[in-house]
Order: structure tokens, then sequence, then C-alpha cells
């Protein structure tokens, strides 16, 4: 019988799964240079002072074969001065991957970065990176155990997806753009939750270690909401009790003597970024809710700064994706005879300016009642 020399095969897959991994875990789209800012505004960006932030992501990794989910969290302190950062990022997470039915890895993942680029789009440079842990493939183990540099790290953008005076959030979408770039089409990154939100601390010391938990609670709750509306699910008792969790915890912070405090009644905070991202989910599955589904989501996004007067080109962007949208779910109410949904697209309507549809809307209403 023929010798079959395996060892090739196992370092092949070895090398397929910890690339896999790699991919999928936090710091994937640190290791090469992304795409600049797509699609951020410029009324978007960090204002003088100092940030303290945190930051959660979710991935998955689909290929030929290759299943690789990833898990981390960590958090950032910047000063901006005139513009120009000086921080520090960190995060460390876990990853599992899959390879056919005989590969399988897991992880531990560290990374850390300095903070560049500008107040519109900032970058984290990498500092760091660790990555410890094993592959299992036909009964063999093969351990990982590697270190990278700054030398062998590039940069990745934190897209901001919402900014005030007092708070900044985002996500990371061009990052995993980037990485998919990388990967040719091999296999594919999604990102089920990248986002990340910062608090504008003053001059004063960093967020608590109970602030930064009440942070972080807000938004793994905000991400199971918006993962419910991406599947059609929507509860409007329970954004705005989010909502009002979010300005709660805004009270309790401090403020820089020329930002000064919220206004009462005003959500635009930590969960700013977050509040588009469920309005997002709802475009991309707009056929399952209803008008007052909307009418909730609206006024969500009006209180988050995210919509309406003073939400700048990002929100006349967004409004003119969810109008057209509001206006198809008014022909419906019409044709159907339902003055209540009627209604509450013109409330709706009316809160994010979108004259011409609430004078339409209002009138059918007018006329039904």
């Amino acid at each position: 019988m023929q010798r079959v020399n395996r060892r090739p095969n196992v370092r092949r897959r070895a090398s397929l799964l910890f690339s896999a991994a790699l991919a999928a875990a936090v710091i994937t789209a640190a290791t090469a240079v992304p795409s600049v800012g797509a699609g951020q505004a410029d009324d978007l960006a960090f204002s003088d002072g100092r940030w303290s932030g945190t930051v959660h992501y979710r991935t998955k990794l689909t290929g030929e074969g290759i299943d690789a989910n990833s898990l981390a969290s960590g958090g950032f302190d910047v000063t901006w001065a005139t513009g120009v950062p000086d921080g520090n990022f960190f995060a460390d997470g876990s990853a599992d991957s899959t390879i056919d039915s005989d590969t399988k890895g897991s992880f531990q993942i560290s990374y850390a970065g300095q903070f560049a680029g500008t107040p519109v789009v900032p970058t984290v440079q990498g500092a760091g990176l660790t990555i410890f842990g094993q592959v299992t493939t036909q009964g063999l183990t093969v351990p990982v155990d590697l270190t990278l540099g700054p030398g062998e790290l590039g940069s990745f953008n934190m897209d901001i997806r919402s900014a005030t005076c007092t708070a900044v959030s985002g996500d990371f979408a061009s990052a995993i753009a980037a990485a998919n770039e990388i990967l040719g089409g091999s296999a594919t990154l999604t990102a089920q939750l990248a986002m990340w939100s910062a608090i504008r601390t003053g001059d004063g010391a960093s967020l608590t270690e109970v602030q930064n938990s009440t942070l972080n609670d807000l938004l793994t709750a905000a991400d199971e909401f918006e993962l419910a509306a991406a599947a059609g699910t929507f509860d409007s008792a329970k954004l705005f009790d989010l909502l009002h969790r979010a300005e709660q915890f805004t009270y309790s912070l401090e403020r820089n003597e020329d930002c000064g405090r919220a206004s009462p009644g005003s959500y635009n905070t930590v969960l700013s970024g977050m509040i588009i991202r469920i309005v997002e989910a709802m475009i991309g599955n707009a056929g399952a809710f209803d008008a007052s589904d909307w009418h909730a989501a609206v006024l969500a996004a009006v209180a988050a700064g995210a919509l309406g007067t003073g939400s700048g080109p990002s929100g006349a962007a967004l409004a003119a994706t969810v109008t057209p949208i509001l206006q198809g779910v008014l022909d419906v109410a019409i044709a159907d005879a339902k003055p209540a949904d009627m209604f509450a697209i013109a409330l709706a309507a009316k809160a994010m300016g979108a004259e011409a549809l609430y004078n339409e809307a209002f009138a059918a209403y007018k006329a039904a009642s």
C-alpha cells in the first residue's frame, strides 16, 4: 500500500483556518489600509475634548466549507485638540472557526491601537496583536501563537454615524468592506454587530466602571432590537424605554462648560448611531412593518437627532430613503380606508419635516374621518 503523507495537508488546513479566524476577529480589517469614510457626511465629527468609548464587535465569515464566528469587546480613550487625536484603542475577543467536518479551531485575540486621522474620519493604527489558540484537523492539534507589532499592522476607519457635542457613535462598515476586498470573493465577512459609542467626558476622569457597564448594557439592548427589526419584529414600547434609559445615562455624565447638558427630552446621545441602524434594518425589510411601527421609528430617530431639524446632511439622506416608504404605507392606508394609519403617517411626516407627505396624509385622514 502506498504511504500517504498527510502532514502538508494538515498545515494547509491549519493555515486556511487561521486565516478564517483572523478575518472573522475584531482586528481583521486592521491588517490592511481601508477605504476612506465611505458615505460619511461632513456634519459628523468628533469635537475637541476628551472622549471615553466602548466597542462591540460580532462578525461571521462564510465561504466554501468555512464558518467562522467572532465576538469581541473593548474601549478607547482619546483627546482631540485642534482636530488632532491623542489616544489608545483596545479590544479582546474570541473566534471559533470550522473548515469542513474535519477541521476546527478556537482562538483568543487581543488588539491594541493608537488614534490617528481627522475628526471626520478617525482611524486606528495597529500597535499590537496577539492570537493564541489551536486548530484540530484529522485528529491532530496544531497550536497557534502569533504576535504582530506596529510595522505589521495597518489601520482601519471608525465610521461615524451620529455626532453631537456630548456623544459620538458609529460602526466599522468601511473596515468590513476593506476586509472583503482582501478576501477577494473567497469568503464573505459580515458584521452582525460592529458598533462603537463615545461620551465626551470633559477634562475629568474617564467613564467609571459602572458607567461603562451601563453603556455596554444600552448598546447590547439596542443591538438586540436591531436584530429583531431586521427579522421583521418591532416593539415601540421597548424602543422608547431604551431611549429613556439612554437619556438618564446622559444626565449622569460630566460635561465641559462649552458643551453643557442635553436639553430635556433630547435623546441624541450614545444610542443615536444605533437608532440609525435600527431604521436602516427596517428599511431593508420595509414590508414587515405597519404604520404604527414606522410612526414610532421616525419619532425615535427624530429624538435621536437622526431625522428632522438639526440632523444635517446625513439626516436629509436618511429622510430621502424613509419618505418613499412612508408614502407607500400611506397609499395602502388610503386604499384600505384606515384613518388611524393615515394619522400615524401624518404625525411621522410632520416630525421629520416631510411637509408634502404630511399635508397629503392629514388631508386623507380628515376626508376619511
